[in-house]
């Protein structure tokens, strides 16, 4: 086991690349995963508080713009939206 460690660490070209890239790619997924959180959150927030015009345009232009991996939320979001605001066509 002392022969890896000190053979992984005396020779960094061996282990780097393959160490930084999933850590890159970890910390995009992760960005990525907290903004649509948050944007999804907000959305929420603004059906809450009866900003219901708000909340719609919000989820409608998240849809439009096909930049999250889960619609379903933002359908669900627009449904409850439409309803509060009387749109049951």
């Amino acid at each position: 086991m002392a022969s890896l460690f000190k053979y992984t660490f005396s020779h960094p070209a061996i282990l780097p690349d393959s160490v930084f890239m999933t850590a890159c790619a970890v910390f995009i997924a992760g960005l990525v995963g907290s903004v649509q959180a948050a944007d999804i959150n907000a959305a929420r927030k603004q059906f809450k508080t009866g900003q219901y015009i708000q909340c719609l345009q919000a989820a409608q232009k998240a849809i439009e713009d096909g930049t999250y991996r889960s619609k379903r939320q933002w359908w669900i979001l627009i449904v409850e939206a439409q309803m509060a605001l009387g749109r049951y066509d």
